[in-house]
């Protein structure tokens, strides 16, 4: 069982053993629209559960992270919220609200350094602005690679969750879209199809 796993079996535990009430999450309740997506969680207590652990990572990283590079994040935490309030689109929008909640704790728990940092690995890339990127695989569940370009400019780094996809893992965020198969990449990097060999 990954880190990430083991602490969101936690999370699941501590709905049964804390003295947090049934479905209280970190934000107020009260006044939620009926049928969104706060109101569903509100109403479920391993939901409410899971933003409880969103909020405790969050701040931890606002503890640990410079003005301007919270910054960042929290611009990426407010797309995560409205994607999250997206639910209502989904056929099964509990599904849609849980699958949201676990990615973005594998993110910020690498982001809060809670998981253990593997070696990098590098690559040499062609076919766009840069030349060598770096890119670190954390074994979280769901997958979370962290990659980097040499040099830096726009979009130095994009932090992306990965899926199974035929026997290797996909990662895709806004900007990046990033599969390797025999140690060649296929990448989009900020809409520039690159291509990337491990060196």
């Amino acid at each position: 069982m990954s880190a990430i796993s083991r602490s969101i079996a936690a999370v699941a535990l501590s709905v049964f053993f804390s003295g947090v009430s049934a479905a209280e999450p970190s934000f107020d309740c009260s006044g939620v629209g009926e049928g969104s997506a706060e109101a569903i969680i509100c109403e479920d207590e391993a939901l409410a559960a899971l933003d409880r652990e969103i909020a405790r990572l969050y701040k931890k990283i606002e503890a640990q992270t410079s003005v301007e590079d919270f910054r960042i994040i929290r611009t990426y935490q407010r797309g995560w919220i409205k994607g999250r309030n997206e639910a209502w689109k989904a056929a099964d929008p509990r599904v849609h609200i849980e699958t949201a909640y676990r990615d973005r704790i594998a993110v910020l728990s690498v982001q809060a350094g809670e998981v253990e940092a593997p070696p990098a690995v590098s690559y040499s890339c062609d076919g766009g602005a840069f030349e060598m990127l770096t890119a670190v695989f954390y074994d979280t569940e769901p997958p979370v690679g962290v990659f980097t370009r040499t040099p830096g400019g726009d979009w130095p780094q994009y932090i992306a969750v990965g899926w199974e996809d035929e026997g290797a893992i996909h990662y895709n965020t806004g900007g990046l879209d990033f599969i390797e198969r025999g140690g060649v990449a296929e990448m989009i990097w900020a809409g520039q199809p690159m291509r990337c060999g491990r060196r």
